[in-house]
């Protein structure tokens, strides 16, 4: 089982304070984890879809994700 998260931090919801809005994102994934979801995707405070994240069983393997995290991983 693995539990996979990447967010981009290249945009202005980052530049004033990235420690805060990582900080954010970070609080609503374990919200998220809290209310039972197994995945969802990660946006900024401006509302931009930056990132995704998900646990990842083997009866649970979501192939797009793992391309998003490992963009050059080979098969």
């Amino acid at each position: 089982m693995d539990f996979i998260l990447k967010f981009n931090m290249n945009n202005d919801a980052f530049i004033k304070y990235p420690e805060a809005e990582a900080k954010r994102i970070l609080a609503k994934v374990i919200y998220d984890l809290d209310i039972g979801k197994v995945y969802n995707n990660i946006v900024d405070i401006n509302g931009n879809t930056v990132g995704k994240w998900e646990i990842i069983t083997d009866i649970n393997v979501n192939k797009e994700l793992e391309d998003y995290v490992n963009p050059e991983k080979e098969e």
